[in-house]
């Protein structure tokens, strides 16, 4: 699927395809095994069940990390997955190194944050925006990515945040980068903070979560801005409990989301390290556990949801872990925790959750793309032109899909050569 995502009918035409898709298979991704002893798809395809069931956990690791075909699981995991991949293929948008970035400019900023400046900077220059007079940084932390823009650009810069310490750590790295910066103190979510885009020729948002990335474009459409670039995350964290798409196509498309559903976006962990797949397999193994003791003794009949647990909890032997948890809860338990009849129990339900759950992530990536999609037609929809891509690899960030959009009809190089 080799569209360019430029045009507004691009843009509708694969919303349109990914909400058949995620629709038709919502059994599939709207209930999670963490919190069902079995899923409703699974009557409908045992075989598949049984085939997950049965994959070591290394393997569920290593689908976990990098998705991709299953030969030891039946269909339908390889039809929708290959299905998932076609309609989640995006160009990568054109990247253009810049010429003026000078070789202190990553000091301080560390490996991976950096290189995704680096990508997100080369894709802003290759779009040609050269005639901005100031850059904006929304919710821009210490203004890394403002001030490296800035330098390209050879023009001022203007970074909002609403933590005072990062803005006094923007404007002191700005000063000795030789930028003019005016750091700004001001939560991004209040009411009125979109004035601050007012005459701001390029703004930027990289990784703004949830509603702060919706909120940018919002106010950036509303203040005319010439030209924005942004890429989001955490698309879950919204104001309230259900998702309003922000675009008239997306609203008509109705695919019922709300902030746990859209969880899924953004699951995904990249090379996990082995400290990284301990502490996963130790963590799972005490949530189930939990699961399984409240089962026990009559708290729930489906795995209650154990929420937050601070990570110096799962440290404690198993037994000091519930007991903490318990206390948590405002309660006591009955008895003594039995560890040795529990933790296997506990490992067999951990390792078969993530098993199952591999085909909700098949999901993922179209979810986040539909996110996406609907971003970039509500700017469609303000009469802008917009581009959308990826603009760096996956190993650099999962997060990696970007939006540009010009005030003016504007024919994006969005393809990389």
């Amino acid at each position: 699927m080799e569209t360019s995502l430029q045009t507004s009918h691009d843009l509708q035409q694969r919303l349109t395809e990914l909400s058949l898709f995620m629709e038709s298979g919502r059994d599939f991704w709207a209930n999670s095994a963490l919190f069902r002893w079995s899923l409703p798809w699974e009557a409908a395809y045992p075989g598949l069940a049984d085939g997950l069931r049965a994959l070591p956990l290394a393997r569920i690791e290593e689908l976990e990390a990098s998705p991709g075909a299953c030969a030891q699981a039946p269909d339908p995991y390889n039809s929708l997955w290959r299905r998932s991949l076609e309609l989640s293929e995006v160009p990568r948008l054109r990247f253009e190194a810049p010429g003026r970035l000078s070789k202190w400019a990553h000091v301080g900023i560390r490996g991976r944050k950096w290189a995704q400046i680096q990508a997100f900077v080369g894709t802003v220059w290759a779009q040609n925006p050269r005639d901005c007079g100031r850059i904006f940084d929304w919710c821009g932390g210490k203004g890394h990515l403002g001030r490296t823009l800035a330098q390209v650009f050879g023009k001022s810069l203007r970074v909002v945040d609403r933590d005072p310490a990062l803005c006094r750590a923007a404007g002191e790295l700005a000063e000795r980068a030789g930028v003019s910066c005016e750091a700004v103190v001001r939560d991004a979510a209040e009411p009125g903070a979109g004035a601050l885009l007012d005459e701001a020729p390029l703004a930027v948002a990289l990784h703004a979560c949830g509603c702060l990335g919706s909120r940018f474009l919002a106010h950036a459409a509303e203040q005319r801005v010439p030209f924005l670039a942004t890429a989001g995350c955490c698309y879950h964290r919204i104001v309230g409990r259900d998702f309003v798409p922000l675009s008239e196509r997306g609203r008509r498309a109705d695919l019922r989301l709300d902030r746990e559903l859209m969880r899924l976006a953004t699951t995904e962990v990249v090379a996990p390290t082995a400290a990284n797949r301990s502490v996963r397999r130790r963590t799972s193994t005490f949530r189930a556990g939990l699961q399984i003791l409240a089962a026990d003794l009559g708290w729930s009949r489906e795995p209650l949801s154990v929420g937050y647990v601070p990570s110096n909890l799962f440290r404690l032997e198993f037994p000091a872990f519930c007991q903490a948890v318990a206390a948590r809860w405002g309660t006591e338990l009955p008895a003594p925790v039995d560890a040795a009849r529990i933790i296997p129990r506990a490992r067999e339900r951990a390792r078969c959750t993530r098993a199952l759950d591999l085909v909700r992530y098949i999901f993922r990536r179209p979810l986040e793309l539909w996110l996406v999609l609907d971003r970039a037609l509500f700017l469609a929809e303000q009469g802008r032109s917009v581009c959308l891509g990826t603009f760096c690899a996956r190993s650099v960030t999962p997060r990696n899909l970007m939006l540009c959009s010009a005030l003016e009809s504007s024919n994006f190089p969005s393809a990389a050569s």
